[in-house]
């Protein structure tokens, strides 16, 4: 599916209902006995683009022993704040933080976490990425950018430079500094079908919103 921002995937303390969760067992009854809907992977409520979803049990198993050995290509864009020189592999493991509970953290007794990172477009104080995603734990993009002093704009949860940017960024346009979601877009999904032999690759274009935000960073570069 090609998931809206906004969306939660899963019910949650204060969010039991109006979930993709929920909206499968809707539409899509016989779900129900499979592990959580068919949900193969997540996405954080406010990250756009493209999930996989089982239907089926074979396709469920097959699919989850896809991802767990990391058959299952997943690619994001994002927009970081910062110049961003080279391409590069961030490899640092990652675990809850201890103290706020919604955070994630860079600890060395974490999960082995690796993100891959290219640059497609450089603009003033700002650089539009793709990301190979290798591993897939909770916020590893969010985190692993931020720790490397590149976080996502919009990502209030992990700009640790938020007071650094905020002099560079007072003369910007409203829609830079209320860019109210971390800018990160799930754009492309490349795996086995498991129906068959062959590999099929989906496409996501960029949400609306992005989609704005590099058209106005282009013009004021």
């Amino acid at each position: 599916m090609d998931k809206k921002k906004s969306l939660i995937v899963h019910p949650g303390f204060g969010n039991k209902n109006k979930t993709i969760f929920n909206a499968i067992l809707y539409y899509y009854p016989n779900n129900a006995s499979l592990e959580k809907a068919g949900i193969i992977h997540r996405l954080d409520k406010d990250t756009t683009g493209l999930m996989v979803i089982a239907k089926n049990m074979v396709s469920m198993f097959f699919l989850k022993k896809e991802m767990k050995l990391k058959r299952i290509i997943k690619k994001y864009d994002a927009i970081v704040i910062g110049n961003i020189k080279k391409n590069n592999i961030i490899k640092k493991p990652i675990s809850r933080d201890k103290i706020i509970k919604n955070r994630m953290s860079i600890n060395i007794n974490g999960k082995k976490s690796i993100t891959e990172y290219k640059i497609l477009e450089k603009f003033k104080n700002y650089t539009y990425i793709r990301i190979n995603l290798k591993t897939g734990r909770t916020h590893q993009i969010r985190i692993h950018m931020s720790s490397c002093n590149y976080p996502l704009l919009g990502d209030k949860l992990y700009n640790n430079i938020k007071k650094k940017n905020k002099k560079k960024n007072k003369n910007n346009k409203k829609e830079i500094i209320n860019f109210y979601r971390p800018a990160l877009h799930s754009t492309i999904l490349k795996l086995k079908n498991p129906n068959g032999k062959n590999y099929i690759t989906f496409i996501s274009k960029l949400p609306n919103d992005m989609y704005k935000i590099i058209n106005f960073l282009r013009k004021n570069n």
